[in-house]
Parts: structure tokens; C-alpha cells; sequence
């Protein structure tokens, strides 16, 4: 029952280094904090039935990890920008819920479309990549976080050659203030894209394309 509100968590860095961890907490609120530029933004062991409402994470190397035994905790309103990787969870059962009366999380890596105007996204967002899914389960993986490796995976995944598990947001936000209107730049993290080339170019097109 602990609320944890309107604070400013950063630049956190260090092979262990986390902007917020929850250990043993149950019953906490976790409301409007910006966690910017942390090697993890929030973790989550052995904390239950916890909320977390309209936060910024922000330029992280992972936004959230969840291990197995944090269950049924609640995520809504929260803004993911720019970060490796939104969602990391480490084991199985995590029960996490992603949205709370309708309302999902903003993704800056959403594509789908808000057909009837309400701000909510019409498909649901996929939260963990298949480079996610392969960190939660060997931590080591993180040594090619940001690599052409891990890029080459996401453009496979796009082209429908693998998946992620099935953890998704149903009711995405769209639209809003993003990271570039958040004191930040905007973008995804330096060198994102030029890593997306390359991995394109080791792969091959005929290997990526149909």
C-alpha cells in the first residue's frame, strides 16, 4: 500500500542498475513518475496486485521486467517512448493486466489505426518482441541488445517469420505527447536505425521479404 507518485527517476546505468524496483510490495499505486534513460526503468519481483497509472518511461534499455512471481498487477495511461525494449518478462505467469476501463498504454511502436476517433487504438499491441521474449528467458542476451542481431529479429518478426509470445494490450493509446514534446528528442535511441539497415543487409532481402 505504498504510492509512489510525481518523481523523476534517471540516468540509473550499471550492469544492475534500475531506475524503480518492487520487492515484496503489494497493493502500491505508482502514478505520474517519468523513469527516463535507466538500464531497467521499473522491475518487478514478488510484487503483486500493484497499479501504474499515466507514467513515463522514457530512453531505457528495458522499460518494465517482470519476473514470474510479480502477478495481476495493473498498468494504464502509462507512455512507452524510445526505449530497447518496452517489455521484458522473465518466466512465466506474470498475469499482468494492461489496460483498466478501456484504456491501454501509449506505445511509440504501435501500428495500428484508431478508425472511430476515440484515442484507442482498433488492434491490439503486442508487447514483447522476439528478442524480448529470448532476454526474459536468457538475461545474457542482453550483450546484443541494440546489435544487428537483435534488429535483424525484429525485421523477421515483421515479416511474419517469427513471434513473440502472446502478451498484448488490448486497448492501446494513440496519439498524445510523445518523448519528442517530453524535454527529449525524438526518435528511437541513437543509431536505431542505421542498425535496422544493417541487419537488413545481413539477413538479405530474399531472406526477409515474401
Amino acid at each position: 500500500r505504498i504510492r509512489i507518485e510525481d518523481n523523476t527517476i534517471e540516468h540509473n546505468r550499471g550492469a544492475s542498475a534500475v531506475g524503480l524496483a518492487l520487492k515484496g510490495c503489494d497493493d502500491s499505486m505508482v502514478r505520474g513518475n517519468r523513469l527516463s534513460d535507466n538500464v531497467r526503468g521499473l522491475q518487478l519481483d514478488g510484487s503483486s496486485r500493484n497499479t501504474f497509472v499515466d507514467n513515463r518511461l522514457l530512453y531505457n534499455d528495458t522499460a518494465v521486467q517482470l519476473v514470474a512471481s510479480a502477478e495481476q498487477n495493473v498498468f494504464s495511461g502509462n507512455l512507452f517512448d524510445a526505449n530497447w525494449s518496452d517489455v521484458v518478462v522473465s518466466g512465466r505467469g506474470a498475469a499482468t493486466v494492461w489496460s483498466r476501463a478501456g484504456r491501454g498504454n501509449q506505445w511509440s511502436g504501435y501500428r495500428g489505426f484508431d478508425f472511430d476517433g476515440d484515442g484507442i487504438g482498433e488492434q491490439a499491441h503486442p508487447l514483447l518482441t522476439p528478442f524480448a521474449a529470448i532476454e526474459g528467458a536468457n538475461p545474457i542476451a542482453r550483450l546484443f541488445l541494440g546489435t544487428p542481431a537483435a534488429a535483424g529479429l525484429e525485421l523477421a518478426a515483421r515479416a511474419g517469420l517469427t513471434a513473440g509470445r502472446g502478451d498484448s494490450d488490448p486497448h492501446p493509446v494513440v496519439g498524445g505527447v510523445g518523448a519528442a514534446r517530453d524535454g527529449a528528442p525524438g526518435g528511437q535511441p541513437a543509431g536505431a536505425l542505421t542498425l535496422m539497415l544493417l541487419a537488413f543487409a545481413v539477413v538479405g532481402v530474399r531472406e526477409v521479404l515474401p
